[in-house]
């Protein structure tokens, strides 16, 4: 264990580095300080790894889910793709809120930096669950001020709309539909928000 701890630590190759963190883990040695080391590696791909390796521990991990969180806004694509996929473990209801609601936040930016992409916005879809209508807010909030082009807003609103649909649950529709309300004539945007609701 020692040798493959020094080897994360002060390995110059990013695959022996990666080798190392995997090796780790099949030992079950894995710890925590090794997965922040790894989060924070400047390869992208032992990154990426790590926060793979770091999801089931986000809920009982502050430190771990606080530097996950904070990937969202990684300049790799692959990382935040896979934030977006390990951020679900944080919509647990057994979550505290306000991580939940960080959760939430990080998975919102990775949306609205990402809305071109299908696949980020399916990783998205992915962890929303119960927090597709507080996104759906948040993305009209900031989306809507020129962040995103139209037909990007209109994908993204569909897909969460879908999610809320699907979920049934009348205060989220209804907060949807506040969303809706406040949308400043976008045709395009308001007909996909429906058609995503009455689709879920």
């Amino acid at each position: 264990v020692a040798p493959l701890q020094g080897l994360l630590a002060e390995s110059e190759n990013p695959l022996a580095r990666l080798h190392a963190l995997w090796s780790l883990e099949g030992l079950s040695a894995l710890s925590d300080e090794d997965l922040l080391k790894a989060l924070s590696d400047v390869s992208a791909g032992v990154r990426e790894h790590a926060v793979r390796l770091a999801e089931r521990r986000l809920a009982q991990a502050s430190v771990l889910a606080d530097r996950v969180l904070a990937l969202a806004d990684d300049d790799e694509v692959r990382v935040r793709f896979q934030v977006a996929f390990t951020v679900g473990e944080l919509m647990d209801t057994h979550v505290p809120q306000d991580t939940r609601s960080r959760a939430a936040a990080a998975l919102a930016a990775i949306a609205l930096r990402d809305a071109a992409d299908p696949w980020l916005r399916t990783a998205v879809l992915c962890s929303a669950g119960e927090a597709a209508s507080d996104l759906l807010a948040k993305v009209f909030g900031e989306g809507g001020d020129g962040k995103l082009s139209p037909g990007q807003l209109a994908a993204l609103a569909r897909d969460l709309a879908t999610v809320v649909g699907a979920r049934n649950k009348p205060a989220e529709v209804q907060q949807a539909l506040q969303a809706f309300a406040r949308l400043k004539d976008d045709a395009e945007v308001e007909q996909a928000l429906l058609i995503g609701l009455g689709n879920g």
